[in-house]
């Protein structure tokens, strides 16, 4: 379980880095090269794209480590603690081994006349602080979560990308990825090294001449067999290759694709990485760990249970609600509290969730100010007949005015919600 002890590590970076996100490479490029170029001496995985990036990682990380290679995995953003961004073999680094090489990160930066005039963002510095302990640890190989972008993001630093990998493409981070969806779909798929070493998830069929290389949605056969509880189970034919059976760790229908994309994933490396096989694609399914997302947690002794998802835009809360329907059906004793920043489509993403025909419980996340107020809230609730809506400031207020009429607690929105919630109340069930 992370911890929240970083509160050292976390002031150092903040106060050595630009408030805000700021496209572009300069800042991260002279940083990392006056650092020594840590980012090309690991071949890595770059997984991309607007939605299902964590899990996918996640599933590609779980794969390679049942294949015998040591491993990091760069993910963001944390729930609870920066602990979890970087995992070496699965695992959090201390915050002393953080602590000491931000230190370096940071002097680096107050001693170059260009930087310490111009400080990278916190993301920028913290990436350039993950590739350098991801270079000390000696991988065999890291598996790359973008931020919010492709073309410009900091991860896109990376110097020997073995697969490139593209999950689902929606509008989200208009305000610095475009206004269209070729246009975010650009940002994403700049970052495409190879053709013949990049796979796009390709659930939206009008991006697909912006692609070159694999389309999953369109180059493999899917047969979903099971969804349950606990996971899912499916066929998969990609190229020569064919899996019957495939099962998942992790809940959703989008699951059963975010994992597929990282077994073609996993089977294009396998040119570099020849330990990979069929026995190690399917223990890396069963066993990849991704949470906060779709994630189902037994409450109050097993009497109920709490599903948290950090679906934070129209597309991604539509494909939540989705697969809640499939799993739980609409008729079952349930509630759902949300929460989300106040930039997001709030309208479409309660549209999605008035589709759960379940009492509604809207709250904030504390001290974020970016988050939407119940007030921001009840205006686009108003919208919606629901079966119920309460207004709560406190999200544990929330929780516990839920949880005493319903089998089925539904946490989602903003993945900053998810963390706070998440830390408050795992511990009680």
């Amino acid at each position: 379980m992370p911890n929240n002890s970083f509160s050292t590590f976390e002031r150092l970076i903040t106060e050595n880095s630009s408030p805000g996100i700021r496209p572009g490479l300069e800042r991260v490029e002279r940083l990392l090269k006056i650092m020594g170029d840590p980012q090309n001496k690991f071949p890595a995985i770059h997984v991309v794209g607007t939605n299902g990036k964590g899990s996918t990682a996640a599933f590609t990380n779980s794969i390679l480590g049942k294949s015998g290679y040591k491993t990091a995995l760069y993910t963001s953003p944390h729930l609870i603690s920066p602990e979890e961004r970087l995992l070496i073999n699965g695992r959090p680094l201390c915050e002393n081994e953080w602590l000491d090489c931000a230190t370096q990160v940071v002097e680096i930066i107050r001693n170059d006349s260009f930087l310490s005039n111009d400080p990278p963002s916190y993301f920028e510095v913290l990436t350039a602080v993950a590739f350098k302990l991801i270079e000390r640890h000696g991988v065999d190989v890291a598996v790359i979560e973008a931020g919010l972008g492709g073309r410009l993001d900091a991860t896109n630093m990376l110097g020997d990308v073995i697969v490139s990998v593209i999950t689902s493409i929606s509008m989200d981070h208009t305000e610095y990825l475009g206004d269209t969806i070729e246009k975010i779909a650009f940002e994403k798929f700049s970052v495409a090294r190879n053709p013949q070493n990049a796979v796009y998830l390709g659930d939206n069929e009008s991006l697909y001449k912006h692609f070159q290389g694999y389309i999953l949605m369109r180059d493999a056969r899917f047969k979903v067999n099971s969804m349950t509880i606990n996971g899912n189970c499916y066929d998969l034919a990609w190229n020569e290759y064919q899996f019957s059976e495939l099962k998942t760790s992790l809940i959703g229908e989008f699951q059963i694709y975010n994992s597929a994309l990282a077994v073609v994933a996993a089977i294009i490396a396998s040119a570099r990485l020849p330990k990979i096989n069929e026995s190690s694609i399917r223990d890396g399914l069963i066993s990849a760990v991704w949470i906060g997302r779709m994630e189902l947690i037994p409450y109050d002794s097993g009497k109920k249970h709490i599903l948290m998802d950090g679906g934070h835009n129209g597309d991604g809360v539509s494909k939540f609600v989705e697969s809640v329907g499939k799993i739980f059906g609409f008729s079952s004793k349930k509630a759902v509290i949300y929460a989300a920043m106040k930039d997001k489509d709030l309208l479409n993403c309660l549209s999605s969730i008035n589709k759960l025909h379940s009492p509604i419980f809207l709250t904030e996340v504390p001290e974020n100010k970016r988050s939407a107020t119940i007030q921001d809230l009840e205006v686009f609730a108003r919208e919606f007949d629901w079966v119920g809506v309460s207004y709560y400031k406190n999200p544990l207020d929330a929780f516990n005015a839920a949880v005493i009429d319903n089998d089925l607690v539904i946490i989602c929105g903003s993945l900053y919600f998810i963390g706070y919630i998440r830390s408050k109340i795992i511990k009680e069930g």
